[in-house]
């Protein structure tokens, strides 16, 4: 979690092994975006703390008075979606097979986005807001191998992802969901591949991982990671914000201006904390402080209220669970009350 040896590895493991992501070379097919559907797929109860499944179709949709969880649960695959203020009763993503990581929430709160990995191969989907409906959104094949790391713009318009081809080559990438147009905004130098982008406020800019990788590109170790901000406009890249020996990784960048991000402590300690950071790179905060405490914090994102989301882990050997804190870390508390949510790549919504 926050690193490439925990949780942070997921996506480098299915990328780096065969070297992937897209290029201009994709094919282009408008995306369809069907009407999101009534809830029929599964809910849970909670007993003890702990959230089990159940049967139900009476769950509402995301609405502007209650707030939605989407997150990779930590002991199983899939996507669920999460209410947070009925003890944490949920949807599952249903229909494709494989591994379905790293959601968004469009603006709106009335659907997701998310990565679907077959195999060596990824690409990315979308379900509706109560996990229905799943299909493909931007397909991948030859010479595409790897699609991830979706990311909605402010106004839902455009998706960034990151890309890589069988070359192992990566790239930065958006697509116009009107009509299916794919742009390649930046390629990085040497190995290095992009991950995880993030939009700005006003969609004119994106902040990302670059990822530092050392060797041959079909298998490339990583060697560290930095926060970079690129100009959609100019497609500019700018400095590294950080030290890539410490992982910088995980970034979102919110309304109030910051960019909010994990990142380790010590280049030889694997855990973490969050941080925020100004667009420039000056004004470095910390959040969270479980790593003084042997825990690591992680996987950051802002919440529709402008506090912080992120995975918790108590002890080195505790379990990943979703928390809840204010910018200054003091008032940190289950992201839902009275649950424990074990998961990780968090995103809340509010619905319309």
């Amino acid at each position: 979690m926050g690193q490439r040896s925990r949780v942070g590895q997921a996506w480098f493991a299915a990328a780096t092994g065969v070297a992937a992501l897209v290029t201009a070379a994709c094919t282009s097919t408008p995306p369809t975006l069907p009407t999101p559907a009534l809830p029929t797929s599964t809910g849970s109860t909670v007993s003890s703390g702990v959230v089990t499944p159940t049967t139900t179709s009476a769950l509402p949709l995301p609405g502007k008075s209650h707030d939605w969880i989407v997150y990779q649960p930590a002991r199983e695959g899939g996507l669920r979606i999460a209410r947070t203020d009925t003890g944490g009763s949920y949807f599952q993503v249903d229909g494709p097979s494989g591994a379905l990581t790293n959601p968004d929430w469009s603006p709106d709160g009335t659907w997701i986005v998310f990565r679907r990995g077959v195999g060596n191969r990824s690409s990315v989907w979308r379900a509706d807001a109560d996990g229905g409906q799943a299909s493909s959104l931007l397909p991948c094949s030859d010479p595409c191998l790897v699609m991830d790391d979706p990311s909605f713009s402010p106004t839902g318009a455009q998706i960034a992802y990151a890309s890589m081809d069988t070359e192992g080559v990566g790239t930065l990438e958006t697509v116009e969901l009107a009509t299916g147009r794919r742009t390649v905004i930046a390629a990085p130098a040497r190995n290095d591949v992009f991950a995880q982008p993030r939009y700005s406020p006003d969609g004119r800019r994106l902040v990302t991982e670059l990822v530092h990788r050392d060797g041959g590109r079909d298998v490339s170790p990583v060697t560290g990671s930095s926060l970079v901000v690129v100009d959609l406009a100019t497609t500019t890249v700018g400095p590294p914000m950080a030290d890539p020996a410490l992982f910088a990784e995980h970034s979102d960048w919110g309304s109030n201006g910051l960019i909010l991000f994990d990142r380790r402590l010590d280049p030889a300690s694997e855990a973490t904390d969050v941080f925020t950071v100004k667009p420039d790179g000056s004004g470095l905060t910390r959040v969270t402080r479980l790593a003084d405490r042997g825990g690591s914090a992680g996987e950051p994102s802002f919440t529709p209220d402008g506090h912080v989301l992120f995975t918790a882990q108590t002890s080195a050997t505790a379990e990943y669970e979703l928390w809840v804190t204010d910018l200054a870390g003091r008032q940190s508390r289950p992201a839902v009350p009275g649950a424990t949510i074990a998961g990780v790549h968090a995103r809340m919504a509010r619905g319309a």
